[in-house]
């Protein structure tokens, strides 16, 4: 049954259209690679994102939106559409379908330079941010939920509404844009 699954999924991945959200400034037939997002002399967004070194990927979604939160996150980054280079392989880190890695992806369309945050694309990263226990950090509403932790101690949703909508984050400083 998995071994199907993942012929399905291998499948549906194949004709999928992929997005990218980071460094800014580059231009459609250039090739995204590690160096984009690991050497800090390349870009000032491989700070910002704090990836690894030894991360060997590019990584892609079918998500606009969730790569728009990439791109506002390396401060002020690039959306691409982009096709993938080599293998492409599932993001752990995320829901099945929602991120992959490769080794390299070509850019094909520019589809906004110099994102900002906004509501939208925040919420479409942070949406998808789970506790140690699988459960979602943040309600569809934005604010934050409790973790098993401190619903053990009994702190519950409303308690954690006192620290706003995406706790640490001011709706002040979102672009208009939504």
């Amino acid at each position: 049954m998995k071994e199907q699954h993942d012929q399905t999924e291998a499948e549906r991945v194949k004709t999928q259209t992929f997005f990218h959200g980071g460094v800014p400034g580059l231009e459609v037939g250039a090739i995204l690679d590690k160096k984009h997002w690991q050497d800090p002399t390349e870009s000032a967004g491989a700070q910002t994102l704090g990836m690894h070194p030894e991360t060997p990927a590019v990584f892609i979604t079918p998500d606009a939106d969730f790569a728009e939160f990439f791109a506002a996150a390396a401060g002020h980054g690039d959306l691409y559409r982009v096709t993938p280079i080599g293998e492409i392989v599932a993001d752990e880190d995320f829901d099945e379908g929602l991120s992959y890695a490769c080794a390299s992806a070509e850019i094909v369309e520019v589809l906004a330079r110099g994102v900002e945050r906004t509501e939208k694309n925040q919420m479409a990263g942070h949406q998808v941010m789970r506790w140690t226990d699988g459960s979602k950090v943040y309600g569809s509403d934005g604010h934050m939920l409790p973790s098993p932790q401190m619903r053990a101690v009994g702190i519950d949703e409303e308690y954690l509404r006192g620290y706003g909508w995406l706790a640490g984050w001011s709706r002040s400083r979102w672009s208009p844009r939504t």
